[in-house]
């Protein structure tokens, strides 16, 4: 063979295998271009909270076990009330015609989509059912904007659950004396110690704070208020509502207990011994308080 005809066909060689690198190449290019479109798939499904696309295929029969809900689209609750299932009942209408905006009600304004779907034969929106919807939007508001009922109700709650039947009558009664006449201090305070024997201590703050609004000179209330907030960690606020206390009506025992508040739980020890001191010019008849604060007055710290 000849010299060129070897070189020639070395050079043809080369060629292929330059083809097959480019080929092979291209291949692998675009696989890891499909796998990581693939992956990021994947990852705005899990972003974006996106179900995966075998959701769509599953069957409505499990949803409708306990609690029918509806699309998350719908622009209705997710659980359907009682009364709207009732009035679904009558008007003729499926859960199929709220999960996929059935033919029913497709003269009305909102067509075939899942809100016309609800339309009735007749092709207007059910009443019973606009009311229960109402309702049920009513009370999801109250609980948001009522934090101080929702309080109130756990601790009857949990008082409820000790099964003393006499008790809860008490509690009961004092506390619709306090709905109905805030001003009456006795009750309220007698409620609100109550509240603080079971450890409900934020149902004792809030009827104490509608008694101090009624009745804002009132020193007991103002006292009561205090221990509520030192069971609660909130020192300097006990501390506060002290002070206010002790501008109303003087008292030795509360000289005496702002003095081991400053102390022993806020470090103040120049107000600390200044309430002591200002304790045993108060008159009054503890014994026992005198022998406390002599104790506590001699106490170098």
């Amino acid at each position: 063979m000849s010299l060129k005809k070897i070189i020639l066909a070395l050079t043809g060689l080369g060629l292929v295998i330059i083809g097959f690198t480019n080929i092979n190449y291209y291949i692998e290019k675009n696989k890891n271009a499909s796998l990581s479109a693939t992956a990021r798939n994947d990852e705005e499904r899990v972003a974006f909270k996106l179900e995966p696309d075998t959701a769509q295929t599953q069957g409505s029969q499990d949803q409708d076990k306990i609690a029918p809900k509806l699309q998350q689209n719908a622009g209705l609750p997710s659980e359907i009330p009682p009364a709207m299932l009732e009035a679904m009942k009558k008007q003729g209408i499926t859960m199929e015609d709220l999960r996929g905006g059935g033919s029913k009600g497709q003269n009305g304004s909102m067509g075939g989509s899942a809100m016309g779907g609800m339309a009735g034969k007749n092709g207007q929106f059910p009443e019973e059912m606009l009311k229960a919807i109402e309702e049920q939007n009513k009370r999801k508001a109250n609980a948001q904007q009522n934090p101080m009922d929702s309080a109130i109700q756990k601790a009857i709650a949990h008082i409820d659950s000790h099964g003393d039947k006499t008790e809860m009558e008490k509690y009961k009664k004092e506390m619709q004396i306090a709905d109905s006449d805030p001003t009456n201090s006795e009750n309220i305070i007698s409620l609100a110690q109550s509240f603080m024997k079971h450890g409900e201590v934020k149902a004792a703050q809030i009827y104490l704070q509608k008694g101090i609004v009624a009745s804002p000179s009132n020193p007991h209330l103002l006292f009561t208020y205090g221990e509520t907030l030192i069971k609660d960690f909130q020192f300097e606020k006990a501390a506060e509502q002290w002070e206010r206390a002790l501008t109303l009506e003087p008292s030795a025992e509360l000289h005496y207990n702002l003095g081991m508040l400053y102390r022993y739980k806020l470090n103040q020890e120049d107000n600390a011994k200044n309430h002591f001191k200002k304790a045993m010019t108060v008159e009054h008849k503890d014994s026992h308080l005198m022998e406390h604060l002599k104790k506590e007055l001699n106490k170098k710290n």
